[in-house]
């Protein structure tokens, strides 16, 4: 059995994300993880731990934006770690409020290690995480609301501590942050085996080009150099994209979705997802 080959539960091989049945020669065309979540096989390998993104973008229009809804259009992932601020434009999102009132943060450390925080929201007033070490935000989410069903009053947006720079946005009426981006973490390989995107307009019909990119290139990383791993387009549509053979993305490396469409007053619309795991090295 080679390296890149790994023994399944039930005595079948998976290589490459692929699982091999009898013949280690003849691969399955449904990929490792698709077999395990509609229940075929177990998990694929005991030491992976299954990932997921999804991103949003509204006035999409002929120049490149990345897919999530913070204040610019390009994500500015953060330089060196950090301690950070989350602050609401609600007064009523705070530990006791009507709104949201606690927020939970997935994190990578200053070495890349995946960390997570709970913050009391304090409304207007800037509240402070513990870590001061963060360099890479990978989710955020509200843990607690002050009613039944309910979720954020306000826009929440995790900053620098000085309020300049935004790493997370969850908007008014959400309990979930829509950042199409995310870093792999430290002691890990990301595979990416399933995509997918729309893009839809108010009026008229305008092409859109999403991309899925990341700082690496056939396993290589090269920091801060997003390249296109695939790419598709959409006219009022949406794909669901399949990949057979995994996207390897290794630890440190950033991902992201982007989009452009085709025209200065496009205004479209455009959602993305990202879906894999994360195998342990």
């Amino acid at each position: 059995m080679t390296d890149t080959q790994k023994m399944l539960d039930d005595g079948t091989v998976a290589q490459g994300g692929v699982i091999l049945t009898g013949d280690a020669s003849i691969a399955d065309p449904v990929p490792v993880m698709q077999q395990s979540m509609i229940g075929n096989i177990k998990h694929p390998y005991p030491n992976s731990i299954r990932g997921f993104i999804f991103g949003k973008s509204v006035n999409v229009d002929n120049a490149r934006v990345d897919l999530w809804q913070g204040p610019t259009a390009q994500y500015v992932f953060p330089l060196v770690p950090q301690q950070m601020q989350i602050v609401s434009t609600s007064a009523n999102d705070t530990s006791n409020g009507s709104g949201a009132q606690y927020v939970m943060i997935h994190y990578l450390d200053d070495k890349y290690d995946s960390q997570t925080e709970v913050i009391a929201l304090s409304g207007l007033t800037p509240a402070l995480t513990v870590a001061t070490n963060i360099l890479r935000i990978n989710g955020m989410h509200v843990t607690k609301v002050g009613t039944v069903n309910g979720s954020s009053a306000g826009n929440i947006s995790l900053q620098d501590t000085g309020g300049t720079i935004t790493y997370s946005y969850l908007p008014a009426g959400e309990n979930l942050a829509r950042n199409g981006v995310y870093t792999v973490p430290n002691g890990y390989t990301g595979y990416i085996n399933h995509w997918q995107m729309s893009s839809g307009t108010a009026s008229g019909s305008h092409f859109c080009q999403v991309s899925l990119r990341a700082t690496c290139h056939d396993s290589i990383p090269y920091p801060g150099v997003f390249m296109t791993q695939d790419e598709q387009g959409s006219l009022n549509n949406g794909s669901i994209i399949a990949l057979p053979t995994p996207i390897p993305i290794p630890a440190a490396a950033d991902v992201k979705l982007s989009a452009i469409s085709d025209a200065a007053g496009a205004n479209a619309t455009v959602m993305g997802s990202i879906m894999g795991w994360f195998e342990k090295n």
